[in-house]
C-alpha cells in the first residue's frame, strides 16, 4: 500500500534547505556532510512514519535559516 507522508509545505521546505546547503560556500566539507546527513535523517524519519511532515517542515526551515545566516 502506498502511503503519502509528505505535504506540499514539507516538500518545499526540504527543497529550500537543500538549495541553501548547495549555495553556502563558507563551510568545511565535514560540516557540509554533517548537514547533508541531517537532511537525509529528517527525510527518512518522515518516510518511516517516525516524524510528521509538519514537524519535518519545521526542521527543514530551521536548517535553512541556519544556513542562510551563515552565508
Amino acid at each position: 500500500m502506498l502511503v503519502h507522508r509528505w505535504t506540499r509545505d514539507a516538500v518545499l521546505a526540504r527543497m529550500a534547505a537543500e538549495t541553501a546547503l548547495m549555495n553556502v560556500t563558507d563551510i568545511t566539507d565535514r560540516d557540509r556532510a554533517s548537514l547533508r546527513l541531517q537532511l537525509e535523517t529528517i527525510r527518512h524519519s518522515v518516510e518511516d512514519g517516525a516524524m510528521t511532515s509538519e514537524h519535518a517542515a519545521e526542521e527543514f526551515d530551521a536548517l535553512r535559516r541556519r544556513l542562510t545566516r551563515a552565508a
